[in-house]
């Protein structure tokens, strides 16, 4: 089934373009559609982590389920084996995320088997729908140009595959943990969805859903910081109506004092307020790409609409 629409939204609502901070990696390999596969798998398995959604990394989660069938078929009991709630979730969680990173992979063949050139743009929200946002994180892999078979060919047998996604899950994994994740918010356990933006003539993916209307808009956490910030500089307003008319009617030395320290704190705290932002990674290979080049030229385009999945890791990482 194809989605075609002459109407499709704006990937990003206007409101929120302010907050958003862009980091650029460059990666000195030939990025392509296994390797951009990959590269999303690592964003999102460790943003599950870092984001308190798992208890522990998503590795160590599936060695532990694997370690654990491996004992369970040695066993020799015959007796059905119980399996508490949280175990419970956890598989079905982990189901539910290997279905889900099957039907990226065959996605993200088929849009760059049609379309070679073009971004791969995804958004990963953390909250209990693509509307009501808790967190928001923002992914541009930006492809390498497309080279003749031969060259690719003899670019295959000089380097280790394996030891090119290593290098390449160390950079990101680096990236995340030092530019891209605020250690001082916390998010909620919570479901997360799994958004891909792609032209509107697009066969709908497995598991996903289009989304033609749809409008990323602010996060909880930054709405409640502008809310934060508006009611200070309403305080504030209203201290300094107050001193002005004291001032008309007496001498400045004749001010209350505290009302001025009260109202100075006041300016204190609103300017230490760490501003709440969503983080934009953008990949690319190379080349370096630069703030600008990134916020001008390789925001979520326009034509293209939301294709969204979702997983619920809620309920085991207690």
């Amino acid at each position: 089934m194809e989605v075609e629409t002459s109407a499709v939204a704006d990937a990003i609502s206007a409101e929120l373009l302010p907050f958003v901070r862009h980091t650029a990696v460059t990666l000195k390999t030939n990025v392509r559609d296994s390797l951009i596969s990959f590269l999303f798998h690592v964003v999102v398995k460790n943003l599950l982590y870092l984001r308190h959604q798992i208890p522990q990394t998503y590795e160590l989660l599936m060695k532990d389920h694997i370690d654990r069938e491996i004992e369970s078929k040695k066993s020799d009991r015959r007796r059905r084996r119980l399996v508490g709630g949280k175990r419970k979730k956890m598989l079905t969680f982990l189901k539910t995320s290997i279905e889900l990173f099957k039907n990226t992979d065959s996605f993200i063949a088929q849009l760059y088997e049609r379309y070679p050139e073009i971004p791969f743009q995804a958004a990963i929200i953390f909250g209990p729908s693509a509307t009501r946002i808790n967190d928001l994180f923002l992914l541009t892999i930006e492809p390498s140009e497309v080279q003749p078979a031969a060259v690719v060919e003899a670019s295959r047998s000089r380097v280790d595959p394996e030891k090119i996604r290593r290098l390449c899950t160390r950079k990101i994994v680096r990236t995340l943990i030092r530019q891209c994740i605020d250690w001082k918010d916390s998010v909620p356990l919570s479901k997360i969805h799994i958004l891909f933006r792609a032209p509107s003539g697009m066969a709908v993916p497995a598991g996903f859903l289009p989304k033609p209307r749809l409008t990323l808009k602010i996060p909880r956490a930054i709405k409640l910081h502008t809310r934060r910030l508006k009611r200070i500089k309403k305080r504030n307003e209203r201290k300094a109506r107050k001193v002005a008319r004291v001032q008309v009617s007496t001498t400045v030395d004749e001010i209350d004092m505290p009302s001025k320290s009260s109202s100075s704190e006041d300016v204190a705290e609103s300017a230490h307020l760490d501003v709440p932002h969503v983080r934009h990674l953008h990949i690319s290979p190379f080349r370096g790409v630069t703030e600008t080049d990134v916020s001008m030229r390789h925001l979520f385009v326009n034509e293209s609409l939301w294709y969204s999945a979702r997983l619920k890791p809620r309920g085991f990482a207690a």
